[in-house]
């Protein structure tokens, strides 16, 4: 997500800048985390990832989050962005 935005900013830098102004802030993991899926096209992926944790203290965030990180996986070329809230876990779709 070092690649610029078409706001010329990094996506990192942007999606930073949301979750603190609008989240009040989150934790983030970088590391050993990576990922193995089948595209649309049943051939197996493979990606390096970092996982982001947010608290939320109203609901309606979450859904507003969920537009958001789905707009940003379409600008991204993201097909789908895995989710997990409350232990359930589910993939966000670049087009919802």
């Amino acid at each position: 997500m070092k690649s610029r935005s078409p706001r010329g900013h990094s996506y990192d830098d942007e999606l930073h800048d949301i979750l603190v102004e609008h989240f009040s802030g989150y934790t983030v993991t970088t590391g050993n985390i990576s990922g193995y899926w089948k595209d649309a096209h049943g051939h197996e992926q493979y990606g390096e990832h970092r996982e982001y944790r947010i608290a939320f203290s109203d609901p309606d965030d979450i859904s507003a989050l969920q537009d958001y990180i789905c707009g940003l996986a379409a600008d991204i070329g993201e097909e789908s962005v895995y989710c997990e809230i409350n232990n359930q876990a589910w993939l966000l779709h670049s087009e919802r």
